[in-house]
């Protein structure tokens, strides 16, 4: 029971960190410090898909930082020639190697003894959702990834001063309203469920902001958080 009790208030911890990320997010811009990046003009980048070769990469958006505390240079890189996405790459002191890639642009560093990356993806054109990974990153390259996304739609704002856990049945939604009108996808002309996110059953949420009949939470499922509307029991 104290073991339960200890997950549960990190997981509150957990969140409580990612929403103060999240209300920043917009507004945050991560400080690249790239000096001495060209001692390593000769270094080979290899991908985890076996792509290797020497990139370059624009010097104003490169970050040099010992991740793992092993005493070398490690980089993290934004690339924005098609969409934001970040390349995290572990120095093995003769070439770097990718231990993490995905979408958005790196907003916020915690360098512990766990150094703990945030990249964040604004919604654009037919995503239309946002996107805050968390990327913590231990010794010997081990990563645990933790997403949370929300749809553009659902604003993130003015929340409640405690959070709390409770047990939810019903419809998770992008706005506080019922909306259940069958809309095609102006993008994939999927039809989608009105407002709709996804049914939950006996599940536990933790709820971070309430209105008369309505509650926003955060619903999580493994590594992966949402963020929604539900409609008071």
């Amino acid at each position: 029971m104290c073991n339960q009790l200890h997950a549960q208030d990190v997981q509150m911890k957990d969140h409580l960190a990612r929403v103060d990320i999240i209300l920043k997010a917009p507004e945050l811009t991560l400080q690249f410090d790239s000096t001495g990046y060209s001692e390593f003009k000769d270094f080979k980048f290899f991908t985890k898909n076996g792509d290797t070769g020497i990139f370059f990469f624009d010097s104003a958006k490169v970050h040099l930082i010992d991740f793992n505390h092993d005493g070398l240079k490690d980089v993290i890189i934004e690339e924005r020639r098609l969409h934001n996405a970040t390349f995290i790459f572990a120095n093995d002191g003769k070439n770097f190697h990718e231990i993490w890639a995905g979408p958005g642009s790196p907003v916020f560093i915690e360098n512990a003894e766990e150094t703990t990356v945030y990249m964040y993806s604004g919604y654009i054109g037919c995503i239309d959702i946002q996107l805050l990974f968390e990327v913590k990153i231990g010794s010997r390259n081990r990563v645990e990834e933790h997403l949370f996304s929300y749809h553009h739609q659902t604003q993130v704002q003015d929340l409640n001063q405690t959070f709390i856990t409770k047990t939810f049945t019903g419809i998770l939604r992008t706005t506080p309203a019922i909306d259940d009108t069958d809309t095609p996808d102006t993008c994939t002309g999927e039809m989608r469920k009105g407002n709709q996110i996804r049914a939950i059953e006996n599940e536990s949420v933790v709820v971070i902001k309430e209105t008369s009949d309505w509650q926003m939470i955060i619903y999580t499922q493994m590594n992966n958080s949402i963020i929604a509307w539900v409609e008071k029991n």
